[in-house]
């Protein structure tokens, strides 16, 4: 039974280093976005998104094996009592086993709290990053449709020249009728006077 107490108490060593390391790249990202500045100069992107979850999906999977390393510890401690009654180990062993067992599930708790504190934090920042992705992209919308409207005032513009070349055209044309009309009656008679003369 000890060398699953070593082992436990060896796997708990490292979860403080591991989660100090998870609150420091949470508190860079949201570092990120704590200065107020306009959207467009923020360095958020849908990458940064994947970042928070990532980290998001390991603090998931470190609150399940602190769970199952809780469970096992609880499994370990009542197997440890039907031990001792089989066994006949003294009880200051057994007391000593369980105080162990019982520091080790202490520490496995608090470090449970602290991986459920850090999901919330990251879900703090996780929704920051899509305010922030939101509201870029609705600026983006909307200078994009500014945009639109620039060229569709120039559109608009040039439809309008089009129209007046149009109109002139047509004016053209119907000058040039009248003409070819005046023209078809006193051509004959012209004719006419040069071959008489």
């Amino acid at each position: 039974m000890a060398l699953h107490i070593q082992y436990l108490a060896t796997a708990v060593a490292g979860w403080r280093e591991y989660l100090n390391c998870m609150a420091r790249r949470l508190k860079l990202l949201d570092e990120e976005t704590a200065i107020y500045k306009p959207y467009s100069e923020f360095g958020v992107t849908f990458a940064s998104k994947q970042r928070i979850q990532n980290l998001r999906k390991k603090l998931y999977d470190a609150r399940s094996i602190l769970a199952n390393s809780l469970n096992t510890l609880e499994i370990l401690r009542v197997h440890e009592k039907k031990v001792a009654k089989i066994c006949r180990i003294t009880a200051s062993v057994s007391e000593s086993f369980q105080c162990q067992c019982q520091n080790i599930s202490s520490e496995l708790r608090n470090h449970a709290q602290t991986t459920q504190k850090l999901l919330d934090f990251s879900e703090d920042v996780r929704s920051m990053y899509d305010d922030i992705l939101k509201l870029r992209g609705q600026e983006l919308l909307h200078e994009n449709g500014l945009g639109l409207a620039r060229i569709a005032q120039a559109n608009s513009t040039e439809t309008k020249v089009m129209v007046s070349l149009a109109d002139q055209t047509a004016e053209d044309s119907r000058i040039m009728r009248i003409m070819t009309f005046v023209a078809m009656i006193y051509l004959p008679a012209n004719l006419v006077l040069i071959l008489m003369v």
